[in-house]
């Protein structure tokens, strides 16, 4: 996952979670686990959305994947 959340451009936090979501997590138990408000938490899923041109959770894993 590291390299990946280099090569995107990921900050740590989007990276962790971006992992909690790879791991089916939904944003308010992501909150839960990782401290941040939800709302953080989505700040952060769109901004890894955006950064790997992913339009949705499948093409995010997809897209960190390949």
């Amino acid at each position: 996952m590291p390299s990946f959340r280099g090569w995107y451009g990921l900050t740590p936090r989007e990276g962790e979670t971006v992992a909690e979501l790879r791991a089916g997590e939904g944003v308010k138990r992501i909150a839960r686990r990782l401290g941040p408000s939800p709302y953080t938490v989505d700040d952060h899923r769109t901004s890894a959305f955006r950064k790997t041109a992913a339009e949705g959770r499948d093409e995010l894993v997809a897209a960190l994947t390949r």
